[in-house]
């Protein structure tokens, strides 16, 4: 009778687990440290309630403000033919929002974007970068006519 082994899958599960923990206890420790310091007040944000429509609109902003962005990268991506679905550009873009924050330099996000893009479409190179180039050019134009 012969055993099946599960191989490395185990170990690797419970390290992921693990990782898991370790990013859930160091985040409630630094949002329990800022609470303890007094650096973060509850009392401000429960004040925000009294007036709804304007956290609403602040809620409303800052939604279509995210969705902006992922939803004109899946436009251009179906334009260039590229396999890439709705989720995937909502992975692309918090990607790039996140090397936006870390690269110096404004457009490290577009930029890591096309990379991960030509990573798993090495064959359409060219229009990865068109993307790239087309969605920071849309977003130059939106903040033109915004300012306008």
């Amino acid at each position: 009778m012969k055993i099946k082994s599960i191989g490395l899958k185990l170990p690797q599960v419970w390290w992921d687990r693990l990782l898991l923990v370790l990013k859930i206890l160091i985040a409630a420790g630094l949002i329990i440290f800022l609470f303890t310091s007094g650096r973060l007040d509850f009392a401000v944000i429960l004040n925000s309630y009294k007036y709804p429509i304007y956290l609403f609109s602040g809620v409303l902003c800052c939604t279509l403000a995210l969705v902006t962005p992922i939803f004109r990268w899946w436009i251009l991506a179906r334009v260039q033919k590229l396999p890439l679905g709705a989720f995937d550009s909502f992975r692309l873009t918090m990607i790039g929002y996140f090397f936006n924050l870390f690269v110096p330099g404004g457009s490290g996000g577009d930029v890591i974007r096309a990379a991960y893009v030509i990573r798993d479409c090495p064959e359409r190179k060219a229009h990865a970068l068109t993307i790239a180039f087309v969605d920071r050019g849309l977003g130059l134009h939106a903040l033109l006519l915004l300012g306008v």
